[in-house]
């Protein structure tokens, strides 16, 4: 972004030579280039985020889906609260290794 910023400030404080010169054409691409570079890295880097929530999101619907079905397998006594509590706590903490 700070490259495409100094592109912009030497076209404008040349502007006499790029207009002497019929360079407008000239400038127009290189700005529109370091642009686009910035977008497509933007572009890549929101990817990456979008991929790690969804992650994280899955984490924790499974983890929603386990303590949905451990509630009823409580509610039919064939699982005790404590057993449930104790595999919640270390399935978080292998998602935080």
């Amino acid at each position: 972004m700070a490259e495409s910023n100094t592109i912009v400030e030497e076209t404008l404080q040349g502007i006499q030579n790029v207009k002497a010169f019929t360079n407008e054409l000239f400038e127009i691409n290189r700005y529109r280039e370091k642009t686009d570079e910035v977008a497509r890295a933007g572009i890549k880097g929101g990817k990456y985020q979008a991929a790690v929530s969804f992650i994280v999101l899955g984490f924790f619907l499974a983890m929603a889906a386990v303590i949905w079905r451990g509630a009823i397998l409580i509610a039919n006594g064939q699982m005790e609260a404590g057993q449930l509590f104790s595999f919640v706590i270390y399935s978080g903490f292998m998602q935080e290794i």
